[in-house]
């Protein structure tokens, strides 16, 4: 891994089935409680560098100690890099990411990767918080992929918190919560 992508903070799994693999992986894993977010879109959606329709999926969020967990299940058939994924006849472990803090770093880290020959899976924008998926196997896409996203902005500080408070007091009830708009 290109250390100059920055730290991992997060492991992105895509599945068919988030609600099932977020209980396996707080009954199995004790890893939990999960927030979800129904029916995510993200805006200026840019498949393989052409402008398309949004993925609307379902988003699980968790804590393993520092490092996030996302769970993603796609809902809807338009082009992604997370279906791809599914169509090489995987699921599971999809992306590693990095974050950044302001809009000057993820430009910095964008045009380094680009200029470096990663290709871009997909990118957009998540709320306010741009991120963009890089193969790493060349272009198709179908192995593991690096993220580079803004979550490492100020603003997102208390989510990170919220998740983590709630993962370091989980007693292992409720597993599964809606995510606070």
């Amino acid at each position: 891994m290109d250390p100059r992508l920055g730290s991992v903070r997060q492991l992105g799994l895509v599945v068919r089935d988030a609600r099932s693999t977020m209980l396996h992986w707080a009954k199995h894993l004790r890893i939990g409680p999960f927030f979800v977010v129904e029916g995510a879109t993200f805006g200026d959606y840019r498949y393989r560098g052409r402008p398309g329709p949004s993925p609307v999926c379902t988003l699980g969020y968790a804590q393993a100690g520092a490092l996030q967990i996302e769970i993603i299940e796609q809902t809807n058939d338009a082009p992604s890099g997370y279906l791809d994924f599914l169509a090489s006849g995987r699921e599971g472990c999809q992306h590693l990411s990095s974050w950044q803090a302001s809009e000057a770093e993820f430009e910095a880290v964008y045009a380094d990767a680009l200029a470096n020959g990663a290709a871009l899976l997909h990118e957009g924008l998540a709320g306010n918080e741009r991120f963009a998926y890089f193969a790493t196997d060349g272009g198709r896409g179908d192995a593991l992929a690096f993220e580079i996203a803004m979550g490492a902005r100020p603003e997102l500080a208390p989510v990170h918190a919220m998740l983590r408070e709630a993962s370091d007091a989980w007693d292992g009830s409720d597993p599964i919560r809606p995510m606070a708009g």
